[in-house]
């Protein structure tokens, strides 16, 4: 997704447009950033790294977007203990691979990619080396993807390195995105990834077998403030957008650190992320932490999604056109406008309809006194919004709904509070806001 995205938006001589962002007043929304992502020092900071996760503390992460780094999720992987540099081009000569953000999307042979350095400069939108991120291109193998099913001889022993982490729910969604997506990357040092945002909508974890690889993380810009702080600039996502997020990774990062191998770092959909690999030097372990060239690879899990997240930050979110964007609908905001009253069904039109913008808020109260709260009591509890769907003959057909996971997830979206329900002066704001 992140080469398709970046090609689209290259230019016919293969460089990105010209963006007036380098040179924008920016907003200075430390601060919130700080106190949502629980950020007590000096920032870019290094996310908390875990071991023993427990499945309450990877939801608490999960549902929050809160980025953290597993040290122990790997240990017992094939994947740790074979997939080197040097493995690929053995095993599998012949699959192809990609240069990353090779714009003109040449394949070549995994048996060639032994001949690093990549034969790519790859030139960032300030024109200009920028601290922390890659100067050369890397190999991009996207080896397993959903539409490749059933999976060949070679996806089946490379599914069989690795794992569902530990920690994360062995629900049917996240067993599935697991066994049908993998991409893989192989770079020297000073490859990597520019900054970007990716086009999926599930909680993202990347695995490093060999080498090390130093990480930025940082929020995508809110477009309205931006536009605020600069009268006359209008936004151009085709334009700016990759401008922005290599400003986020230089000057804004949330995080920056090193990962080494055998750690897994877990990161929302939605986060401006950059790589770059680190070169060799004196210091080694047998996990091969002393290598000039990497391998690293990335999975998704789909449960539990970031609601309180996507909710914290819908506004910019939904900016991000060419990423994240088009998870609002429908995956997104079906949670967030369920019996809300924005959607309701109109008997004389024989459809769905939106509510009047001036009768939203009547409209909200109307169905949470009737449907989320029906005792009462000023709170829609986990067991009156999981009933829901069944008393209106929602999902009927889907054999995989759970409802208990469904109630879950549309408490997360309006819970602001975090106490497991959903009061009235919650569920109201979320009609204003969105």
């Amino acid at each position: 997704a992140a080469v398709a995205a970046v090609a689209a938006a290259l230019q016919p001589d293969g460089k990105p447009p010209t963006s007036p962002v380098w040179d924008l007043a920016w907003p200075d929304d430390r601060e919130q950033l700080r106190e949502w992502f629980g950020i007590s020092g000096p920032m870019p900071a290094e996310p908390p790294r875990l071991r023993n996760v427990s499945v309450e503390l990877y939801r608490h992460h999960a549902e929050r977007g809160l980025p953290f780094i597993v040290e122990d999720a790997m240990d017992e992987w094939d994947a740790l203990r074979t997939w080197r540099c040097d493995y690929f081009p053995r095993a599998y000569p012949d699959e192809q691979v990609v240069v990353f953000y090779e714009h003109t999307k040449k394949k070549v042979p995994l048996r060639e990619t032994t001949a690093l350095p990549v034969p790519m400069h790859i030139e960032n939108t300030a024109n200009r080396t920028l601290a922390g991120l890659p100067e050369v291109a890397s190999y991009y193998w996207y080896a397993i993807e959903e539409k490749s099913r059933p999976h060949s001889r070679v996806q089946a022993e490379l599914a069989a390195a690795y794992a569902l982490p530990y920690f994360v729910d062995r629900t049917a969604d996240n067993e599935a995105t697991v066994d049908d997506r993998l991409e893989i990357f192989i770079g020297q040092a000073a490859s990597g990834a520019l900054p970007h945002t990716d086009q999926m909508c599930e909680f993202i974890f990347s695995c490093q077998v060999q080498g090390r690889k130093a990480w930025r993380l940082g929020m995508v810009p809110p477009v309205a403030e931006l536009e605020r702080l600069n009268p006359g600039f209008v936004w151009d996502e085709m334009r700016d957008a990759f401008a922005a997020f290599e400003r986020v990774a230089e000057q804004y990062p949330l995080y920056a650190w090193t990962q080494r191998p055998g750690d897994i770092v877990f990161f929302p959909p939605g986060l401006v992320h950059s790589t770059k690999v680190v070169p060799a030097d004196a210091r080694s372990d047998e996990r091969g932490a002393d290598s000039n060239c990497s391998t690293s690879f990335s999975l998704q899990f789909r449960d539990p999604q970031p609601y309180r997240f996507v909710r914290r930050f819908a506004d910019r979110l939904m900016q991000d056109g060419r990423g994240v964007g088009d998870c609002f609908f429908p995956l997104w905001l079906e949670r967030l406008f369920v019996f809300t009253g924005v959607w309701h069904f109109d008997e004389a039109a024989g459809a769905n309809v939106l509510c009047p913008v001036e009768q939203r808020a009547q409209c909200a109260a109307r169905v949470f006194d009737a449907d989320i709260d029906p005792d009462g009591d000023g709170y829609g509890t986990h067991a009156e919004v999981a009933a829901l769907p069944a008393a209106y003959g929602l999902y009927a057909d889907d054999w995989r709904f759970d409802a208990d996971k469904w109630a879950r997830e549309v408490i997360a979206m309006h819970d602001t509070d975090a106490d497991g329900r959903v009061a009235r002066a919650e569920w109201l704001p979320t009609i204003e806001q969105t």
